[in-house]
């Protein structure tokens, strides 16, 4: 039984403007969207008077300048819906400061470190290196990635030769310093090895296994174990290439047999699954886009355009998606 604290007191949620009733009937809506709309007014990017247009002839953009009005507007509706509901935009800004510093620490060091024909400028054996490093900073991710964000803003060459040849060494082997095995900038996609998948019955059960006898369980709803970590969810964020300005995102429209050419049909995969694309054309590659630049609730809203029950598809509904991916060689 759960009994009822009698000194706690209720926080009152209240909007910025209109009423949570307000939310629920049509006049209601219909004046939050005209608020919407003065609110882009105000911002004199011309942005509102796009929306109109789009608004009455929705027919007339094409694909791509459609995919551009989305990440154009979905960048206010999130201010916009962030100052609706009061929301503190530092905090939720703050959250994911130390995966884009991560992100560098990657980008700027280890991906350069780990391209075939890097040679390091410096003549020092990794033991010097290491003992280097960590008479710097404490030898975990975050502090490191501060440290590379240091050395770029000081334009400390020496420094930067030094790092670069420890990310060389620990990209070239991982024994010398496994826990960079954990480490986000460290992650690499593993070759993605094509196999049909078939379904076995365990009874009332079903499981989806590849060739190589793996099963992958569905429990209910669940077809992957957990979720993902913030870092996982970052890490696999700035992987995605956001194909949508190139007219490729085959993962919302599916990976056709001639490139850009839906006439011809869509290929199939080991398992002779059509790579048909996310069945609700959901803009994917937007949303990646979006939320790589820090616009999280935008990144949302671009899903939610064609897919308002997100929370209870993705994963747990179909890999349509994931099956119509341009990385058809590397882990999707």
């Amino acid at each position: 039984m759960i009994r009822k604290n009698k000194n706690h007191k209720a926080k009152k949620l209240r909007l910025a403007w209109l009423s949570y009733a307000d939310l629920h009937n049509r006049e209601g809506l219909l004046q939050l969207d005209q608020l919407f709309m003065e609110y882009c007014a105000r911002q004199r990017t011309g942005v509102e008077q796009r929306l109109l247009a789009f608004q009455s002839s929705p027919d007339r953009l094409d694909q791509q300048r459609y995919s551009e009005l989305i990440i154009e507007v979905s960048p206010h509706i999130e201010r916009f819906l962030l100052q609706l509901f009061r929301l503190d935009t530092q905090v939720l800004s703050d959250k994911y400061q130390d995966g884009n510093l991560r992100l560098i620490l990657k980008n700027k060091f280890v991906e350069v470190a780990y391209k075939k024909f890097f040679k390091p400028d410096l003549d020092m054996s990794f033991s010097s290196v290491h003992s280097w490093l960590a008479s710097q900073v404490p030898l975990h991710e975050s502090d490191v990635a501060r440290f590379a964000i240091s050395i770029l803003n000081d334009q400390d060459d020496v420094a930067y030769k030094r790092l670069l040849l420890w990310c060389y060494y620990v990209s070239r082997d991982p024994t010398l310093f496994p826990e960079a095995k954990a480490w986000y900038a460290f992650w690499r996609p593993e070759k993605n090895i094509m196999e049909a998948v078939g379904v076995r019955s365990h009874g009332v059960d079903y499981c989806y296994v590849s060739d190589n006898e793996i099963e992958n369980g569905r429990d209910n709803f669940d077809c992957v174990a957990d979720y993902k970590s913030s870092e996982e969810v970052h890490t696999q964020n700035h992987y995605c290439l956001t194909c949508h300005d190139k007219q490729v995102d085959y993962c919302r429209s599916g990976f056709y047999q001639v490139k850009r050419d839906p006439d011809q049909g869509f290929r199939r995969d080991a398992s002779d699954m059509l790579m048909s694309g996310c069945p609700l054309d959901e803009k994917i590659s937007e949303m990646h886009w979006l939320k790589q630049r820090g616009f999280h609730v935008a990144a949302l809203v671009a899903v939610m355009i064609d897919n308002p029950m997100c929370a209870v598809t993705g994963h747990r509904i179909c890999y349509d998606c994931m099956r119509s991916c341009i990385y058809q060689n590397k882990s999707q």
